[in-house]
């Protein structure tokens, strides 16, 4: 099955002006006017008007590289698209023509009522990168003694009449990345090459997140507490801030405040494509008090302490 940049015949990284101008001149190529074999043409020129649609939209198309082709037919809603075409004429200007108006619907917030849900666990980093995780799923083998069948017997001894046997298996799944928690995807999408093909079709792989003890997560943003020197609270500075990618600098302006939150855009977890981009961390600075001070640092501490009263006094 051809993927939509396979049909446009683009890379994966085209920019929006390469994925139109493929477009273009597959519309050119395809179209159904220009072809005497008119069903074959409009059943083309539909796969190339449904590509070029998904991929021309940024949002969309970051929820088809974020799901898969496979889950992006199933759940993103295009069962809907118009199979003919209206008018040999396209727009230039965006590329449409007759045979790609058509509605999609909203994404399913859930995975489909029949499947069997598989859940896997990632870190707030392997949302951001994807990672390979092992899960371990149940399968239903049609039982080996009664053939899947009922018996007029009585019960199977083996199935118990269930008509099958259950089995487990870990098996390697390849979780994209820009995911985030609850999203969900269909096994057969994200399955590693080189493992056994699973008969089972319903299976969904469901994305859960650990919760991590420097983090409090609330949604997609992330708030974090950082103890930061006096001085620098005092004086400014520049600090250093952990995040889920690492360690990021930030400077402080003079005179800011103990309890002070500052914010960092686009620093927290993913959202899901039809919400937005990225969420943001909040960070809140607490004065660090030293608990042991050396007799220099003392005396010097109570000098200042002894300037800070002369001020507030002066001003009497």
């Amino acid at each position: 099955m051809k993927n939509y940049y396979e049909i446009l015949g683009v890379r994966r990284e085209a920019t929006t002006e390469e994925i139109k101008r493929a477009y273009r001149n597959l519309v050119k190529k395809f179209h159904p006017d220009a072809n005497q074999d008119l069903n074959e043409a409009k059943e083309l020129f539909q796969e190339i008007s449904e590509a070029y649609k998904v991929l021309s939209d940024e949002e969309s198309r970051k929820q088809y590289d974020s799901w898969g082709h496979t889950a992006y037919q199933k759940y993103a809603g295009h069962a809907g698209w118009q199979t003919g075409y209206e008018s040999s004429e396209y727009s230039t200007e965006n590329g449409h023509c007759g045979a790609c108006q058509g509605k999609r619907d909203e994404k399913e917030n859930e995975p489909p009522p029949q499947s069997v849900r598989v859940a896997v666990s990632m870190s707030y980093q392997e949302v951001l990168t994807g990672a390979v995780k092992s899960v371990e799923i149940v399968l239903r083998d049609p039982c080996h003694s009664c053939g899947g069948q009922s018996t007029a017997l009585g019960k199977c001894q083996v199935c118990h009449g269930k008509g099958y046997v259950e089995r487990k298996r870990w098996v390697k799944v390849r979780i994209p990345s820009r995911t985030y928690d609850k999203c969900f995807y269909p096994l057969e999408d994200v399955i590693c090459e080189g493992e056994e093909k699973i008969p089972q079709n319903n299976m969904v792989v469901i994305v859960l997140l650990n919760d991590q003890k420097e983090f409090e997560r609330k949604n997609y943003h992330l708030y974090s507490v950082q103890q930061v020197s006096y001085m620098v609270m005092a004086l400014g500075g520049e600090i250093e801030i952990p995040t889920i990618e690492g360690v990021v600098k930030y400077f402080l302006d003079p005179g800011t405040r103990n309890g002070a939150r500052i914010r960092l855009a686009g620093m927290g977890l993913w959202m899901p494509p039809k919400i937005g981009n990225r969420g943001d961390q909040y960070v809140t600075l607490q004065v660090e008090v030293p608990k042991k001070l050396n007799s220099r640092q003392k005396a010097a501490l109570e000098a200042f302490w002894d300037t800070m009263k002369e001020d507030t006094t002066s001003h009497e």
